[in-house]
């Protein structure tokens, strides 16, 4: 416990949640639909908010990509929706994922936002972002990623606990099950030689997965994933990702694997099914001992509807010790399945894009524009922009 408390400065703490809703409003030039509103929960404002620099001064190009507006911030970088513009008047959008310019010469965040570029590339399945280019512009780095126009899934959840609503059953286990397809399709990638990249995700959490209005359900940001090919290599103890949804393992600084991330997708899976909101730090919990492991409400109680059967797949998934849990994500994947075929449970993704549009449509929050000088949390740098 002693040692834990010690790693706990070495923990990247998670975004707060409960401070009440804000959106991030991204203006766009025109569309049928104005302004995109981007809602998800606010940080907490005190006297560790800084101003970061989001551009170099004068920037209005970045390579071929255009910035046309804000995305969000993070302690390491801001994404922007931006223009690629190619010959002929060719153009297309993007997100663009900007290293801060203060960043770029410390080769430790150089080198993890080259890793999450040159790692991510070699996924190629429709539940994980694509990552499409990879560049420098002067004193500036940059992603460029697939464009997700939607939300995701930690404001989803956040905005219906705040309305006392919850996702149908079927639709949660169907996000859940492309959550594990993506994760399992990372944990299989091979580079160019079809060598194996090994890599782990580390930081599988709703605010990490995102939905588009099309339905598609894809995870993201795998700018602290871990792989045998990488140029940063976490130092013996290090602990990197979100408490509240890391495996203990991870959390104390030890080796991970894909059953670390199984781990975060059960918890992700929780939520779903439950509508509540998470703590699973051990570091908090191991006052509770181990007996009685996670330590959350039994399905039956939080969820009456929900199949009996997912309380011992889900808290499986869960298990403290890493060998008690399933072996990879298409195992869990494939429990999930079991789960939906017994019931004639078919969800498709244009169900899930009508009900991610009705979500959208019911939030009657008043949004709040982004600060254009561009303000952030210094006290949560995993806050990773979309």
């Amino acid at each position: 416990v002693a040692l834990l408390g010690g790693l706990g400065a070495l923990v990247w703490p998670r975004r707060r949640r409960g401070a009440g809703p804000v959106a991030i409003v991204v203006p766009v030039a025109s569309g049928p639909r104005g302004p995109i509103v981007h809602p998800r929960p606010a940080s907490s404002a005190g006297p560790g908010r800084v101003r970061l620099p989001l551009l170099a001064e004068g920037t209005q190009r970045l390579g071929r990509y255009e910035p046309v507006s804000l995305l969000g911030t993070g302690g390491s970088a801001s994404v922007f929706l931006a223009r690629a513009l190619g010959d002929e008047g060719f153009e297309t959008r993007v997100a663009l994922k900007v290293l801060r310019a203060d960043l770029t010469s410390d080769p430790r965040f150089r080198d993890m936002f080259l890793d999450e570029a040159r790692l991510a590339a070699h996924i190629d399945h429709p539940n994980v972002v694509q990552i499409l280019d990879l560049g420098r512009d002067g004193d500036e780095l940059y992603i460029a990623m697939e464009h997700v126009d939607g939300d995701d899934l930690e404001s989803l959840l956040f905005y219906q606990r705040d309305e006392g609503r919850q996702i149908p059953v079927p639709l949660a286990l169907a996000i859940l099950r492309h959550i594990c397809d993506g994760l399992h399709a990372a944990h299989t990638a091979v580079d160019a030689d079809g060598r194996a990249l090994s890599l782990v995700h580390r930081d599988v959490k709703p605010g990490n997965v995102l939905i588009s209005r099309n339905g598609e359900v894809k995870v993201a940001d795998f700018g602290i994933a871990t792989a045998t090919q990488q140029l940063h290599h976490s130092d013996l103890g290090e602990t990197k990702g979100t408490a509240q949804f890391m495996a203990p393992e991870q959390r104390t600084g030890g080796t991970v694997d894909a059953r670390a991330d199984v781990f975060g997708a059960a918890a992700i899976g929780y939520e779903l099914v439950t509508g509540l909101a998470l703590d699973l730090d051990l570091q908090r919990l191991l006052a509770k001992g181990l007996d009685g492991w996670p330590h959350l409400e039994p399905l039956a109680r939080a969820r009456t509807e929900a199949p009996p059967e997912l309380q011992s797949i889900l808290f499986g998934a869960l298990s403290f010790d890493p060998s008690e849990r399933p072996a990879t994500c298409a195992a869990l994947e494939a429990q999930l399945a079991e789960v939906m075929d017994a019931r004639g449970w078919s969800v498709s993704n244009r169900e899930v894009a009508t009900w991610l549009r009705a979500e959208l449509a019911h939030r009657t929050a008043t949004p709040k524009v982004i600060d254009p000088d561009g303000v952030t949390d210094v006290t949560t740098p995993d806050a990773s922009p979309r």
